[in-house]
């Protein structure tokens, strides 16, 4: 009898033994599968630790209703998302003491800070239509996750897209309102380098035009604005031009010339559309899939050799004695906040260097008893870093900043 017991425990430990195995070997491949090595593990654990000062307190975190939805690029309240709203909006009559977050989100197409300020935008205008139905604004709360929250994630399909361009209010405060930082765009993390995962989408500024190896002059489906990873598009090249079987390249867009506060021209602004493939060689055209889409695909689009560069951008020396302004926001925003992509009126031929940082800064105007002002002490607002420069004009992001900043503000050495 004793000696029964004794097996049946010892074949209990070896099975347990297995299971253990079993397990630890299924959580390896599946760490292994996921493509995840252990650095983006620790950085994933540390982007859920900073998302916790901006969650909703989870013991109040429920969905108030189904959520709404956006056209892409766009913060405009639907006429469907309208209906929505209306009916979240009686819910919160009848519960006068009910507070409320509204959660903005984002599909990964576009940059991470644009996808930020996208989200904040799709946010307020939820808040504001509610206001209009007479709830009061201070039980509303806002806050952007951009594309870090995604229902589906990797998303391919613009079916998969729209699902992910939402905003969804909640019952429950918040610690507090503003963007969720991404993990990649949270400033100094890194004691040799800053880490930005989309560099690939980032908008450059060259002197000129870069040279065009051809133009898509055909989608394979021509009603819709937006296409989808693994689409086919037509490229014809360009006048003594050749594509090559098996090659990547960037589809991008010129935008309008930069000047500076002269008025003198400083560069011209691309913007990386997507990357494609070519699958196919015709006599006078090529058939390309699209592998990457950050923007939408015209007719006219123009391609270039694609070059994959290195997210992790090395800190370099900043020289003393540059000072300069910051143009515009890389999107055409009014306002500039922090995590958002600048143009700068510096570049290479002024010592301005990826890697540098700035301390963006205005000048205090103080009136005298003569009636004249004088200006003295420039104040500090905030740092920014060059992502990518250009002979006269830079491409930066605003590390932090204390406040909005307009174009036309100031940068300069940390050392000036």
């Amino acid at each position: 009898m004793l000696k029964r017991a004794s097996k049946n425990l010892i074949m209990a430990a070896v099975i347990a033994g297995l299971v253990l195995g079993i397990s630890a070997c299924s959580k390896k491949t599946s760490s292994q599968d996921s493509g995840m090595e252990q650095n983006d593990q620790t950085e994933a654990q540390a982007s859920d630790e900073i998302k916790s000062d901006y969650a909703p307190a989870p013991a109040q975190d429920a969905s108030l209703g189904e959520d709404i939805h956006f056209d892409f690029d766009s913060s405009a309240i639907t006429p469907t998302a309208a209906n929505i709203l209306k009916s979240k909006a009686q819910i919160l009559e009848k519960q006068p003491d009910m507070e409320a977050t509204i959660e903005g989100h984002c599909d990964d197409r576009g940059t991470n800070e644009y996808n930020m300020a996208l989200g904040d935008r799709r946010a307020q205008s939820t808040k504001d239509f509610l206001v209009q139905l007479g709830i009061e604004g201070n039980r509303l709360s806002t806050v952007s996750y951009g594309e870090e929250k995604p229902l589906i994630p990797n998303a391919k399909t613009e079916a998969e897209h729209s699902k992910n361009r939402r905003a969804s209010v909640k019952t429950g405060g918040i610690v507090a309102s503003g963007y969720a930082q991404p993990p990649d765009v949270i400033g100094d993390t890194r004691e040799s380098s800053y880490h930005y995962s989309k560099i690939d989408t980032l908008p450059f500024v060259r002197s000129n035009e870069i040279e065009s190896l051809g133009k898509i002059f055909d989608k394979r489906d021509l009603e819709a604005v937006l296409i989808d990873e693994g689409e086919e598009v037509y490229i014809t090249p360009e006048e003594g031009k050749k594509l090559i079987l098996g090659n990547k390249y960037m589809v991008y867009t010129t935008l309008k010339p930069l000047k500076n506060k002269s008025g003198d021209i400083i560069g011209v602004p691309h913007r990386v559309n997507g990357v494609v493939e070519i699958v196919k060689i015709e006599k006078n055209h090529a058939v390309a899939k699209v592998t990457k889409s950050y923007w939408e695909f015209k007719e006219g689009n123009k391609i270039a050799p694609y070059k994959k560069r290195s997210p992790d951008i090395a800190y370099a020396s900043t020289p003393k004695g540059i000072a300069g302004d910051i143009i515009m926001g890389a999107f055409d925003d009014v306002a500039l906040a922090q995590n958002q992509i600048v143009f700068l009126d510096k570049g290479k031929n002024q010592n301005v260097k990826m890697g540098q940082t700035y301390n963006i800064y205005r000048d205090l105007i103080v009136p005298t008893s003569n009636g004249q002002e004088e200006s003295t002490s420039p104040i500090d607002l905030g740092k920014l870093l060059i992502l990518d420069s250009g002979e006269d004009a830079s491409t930066a992001i605003i590390l932090k900043s204390e406040r909005d900043i307009n174009p036309w503000g100031k940068f300069r050495s940390p050392t000036n």
